[in-house]
C-alpha cells in the first residue's frame, strides 16, 4: 500500500509564488559563511527551531529540525539569517493554508531540507 501523505510544501512548490519563495531560501542557505561583529569568520551550526501557529484556535508547533545558524569561532555569538527565516516563516504559513484547505494532514515536525530540496 502506498502512502497519501504529501509531504511538506508540497502544495505550496506546486504555486508558482511558492517556487519563488523557495528559490529565495535557497539563496540565503548556500551562503556558506558569515562575519561577526567582532571580525571574526562564523561558521554555520544547526539546531531545532519552533514555529507556533494556530488552527480553530488550537495553539500547535511545528518544530523545523536542523535549522541553520551562524556561531562565531572567537566570541560565540549566534545569529540567525533574519530574512531567511522570514520567508521560511511565509513559507509554512501558506503551506498550513493549502494543507487546511486540502483537508491534509500537518506534521508535528520536518527537517529543513524540505525547504531546500527541488521535490
Amino acid at each position: 500500500m502506498t502512502s497519501t501523505v504529501k509531504p511538506f510544501l508540497y502544495y505550496l512548490k506546486n504555486e508558482k509564488e511558492g517556487l519563488e519563495l523557495v528559490s529565495e531560501i535557497k539563496k540565503r542557505v548556500n551562503r556558506s559563511t558569515s562575519t561577526c561583529l567582532c571580525g571574526e569568520k562564523m561558521k554555520i551550526k544547526y539546531s531545532p527551531k519552533e514555529y507556533p501557529y494556530n488552527v480553530g484556535g488550537n495553539e500547535k508547533t511545528l518544530v523545523i529540525l536542523e535549522s541553520p545558524y551562524f556561531e562565531c569561532k572567537s566570541c560565540e555569538r549566534k545569529t540567525e539569517d533574519v530574512f531567511l527565516y522570514a520567508n521560511v516563516e511565509k513559507s509554512i504559513e501558506r503551506e498550513i493554508f493549502l494543507r487546511l484547505n486540502n483537508r491534509a494532514t500537518i506534521p508535528e515536525q520536518v527537517d529543513f531540507s524540505v525547504f531546500i530540496s527541488d521535490n
